[in-house]
Order: structure tokens, then sequence, then C-alpha cells
């Protein structure tokens, strides 16, 4: 359900600062599921699930997060970044999506 080091927190949702049952499945506001500000939990988040509108990756300076879920399924990019092993950000991967790779939702 995740992936870290003594710097970075990989996840899909990220570690909300509500309560949680942070690995249960089926809680809104764990690790898979949440939408919730983030908890700084003093390594770098690096998380999706919560699309941004702008398609482009957006740092959280408060939560030392990034949100790299950057809206493929709705036409926008498809985001990784590239980081050091102390979470320094070495490059950020932007692909656009192609028209035939986006799932018909409506």
């Amino acid at each position: 359900l995740f992936w870290e080091n003594d710097s970075i927190f990989i996840s899909h949702a990220g570690i909300s600062s509500l309560p949680a049952n942070l690995f249960d499945e089926s809680d809104t506001n764990g690790i898979l599921w949440n939408r919730a500000p983030l908890k700084n939990i003093g390594q770098l988040q690096i998380i999706g699930h919560t699309p941004l509108e702008e398609g482009v990756p957006k740092f959280d300076e408060t939560a030392n997060s990034w949100n790299i879920d950057t809206a493929c399924v709705y036409g926008f990019n498809l985001t990784a970044l590239r980081l050091s092993e102390k979470g320094e950000v070495l490059k950020t991967i932007s692909v656009k999506v192609l028209e035939e790779d986006i799932e018909k939702y409506f």
C-alpha cells in the first residue's frame, strides 16, 4: 500500500490530517482513499488520487507533499517525479495522454 525510506513516503492518497485507520482499505481517510488535507509526517509525501484540474503537479509546503495526479483520466497528463534518496526533485516527467487511452466515463 506504500513505499518509504527515511525521507520519502509514497502512497495512493497520502496520510490524512484527519483521524484514520491508515492501512484499512475501506477507510475513506486511509492511504488509499484520502482526499482531506495531508498531515506533515516529516517525510516528503508523494500522492495521487485527487486529480488536479490544471493538469500539473502541485507541491504543498505545509504538508511537505507533492500531488502528482495530473488528471490523465480526464485527458490531461500522466506525471512522475524523479527523486533523490533524500526527496529532492531531480526531474518532473509529464506526458500528455492520448485520446484513445482515455476511458469514457460520461
